[in-house]
């Protein structure tokens, strides 16, 4: 499930999707609340600003402040409960 974003709907996703046996469900354009991931990255984004206050002014150059990036979202996404994606899971028809 996957929102009409034009990054999503571009020749080469939709191939992607059609050669991985992908089937992709049809649903109104800009709507968000109707896909469960969301609400996953609210709470990815919101653990992150808790937990990595600083995160923002990581001293170093590019390749430093994405290694720095990738290691709290790794750390971040462990702090996900799982009965928050049951929900989520459970939630969709």
């Amino acid at each position: 499930m996957q929102d009409n974003s034009p990054i999503h709907n571009s020749y080469r996703a939709l191939i992607w999707l059609q050669e991985a046996g992908w089937e992709v469900a049809d649903h109104p354009a800009c709507s968000s609340d109707l896909n469960p991931i969301e609400h996953v990255w609210h709470y990815l984004k919101k653990v992150l600003h808790q937990k990595f206050p600083n995160l923002a002014s990581f001293p170093g150059g590019p390749a430093a402040v994405e290694k720095r990036i990738a290691e709290c979202l790794e750390e971040a996404w462990k702090e996900i409960p799982t009965s928050l994606l049951d929900s989520l899971t459970r939630s969709m028809p």
